[in-house]
């Protein structure tokens, strides 16, 4: 099965994404796979899909990540 995407009943913005393990999407220049929150509207959390660097931080593949990690807690 491919990527499933849930919207919010009362808009279309993205209140969940399913991504298989062997696939990803990118959001702010990070790989994500697997379930990911979109809180009606707003990336909340997802997967990483490789290890990488973020924010000066080696993260393993499969880390969590929230919308704090990508974009800051002062762009909230």
């Amino acid at each position: 099965m491919g990527t499933v995407v849930g919207l919010c009943d009362q808009s279309w913005n993205l209140e969940w994404l399913s991504v298989p393990e062997d696939s990803y999407v990118t959001i702010a220049d990070t790989k994500l796979t697997g379930l990911m929150n979109g809180d009606c509207g707003k990336f909340e959390h997802g997967t990483q899909f490789e290890a990488t660097s973020l924010e000066g931080q080696q993260l393993p593949r499969a880390a969590a990540i929230s919308y704090d990690d990508l974009y800051g807690r002062s762009s909230r």
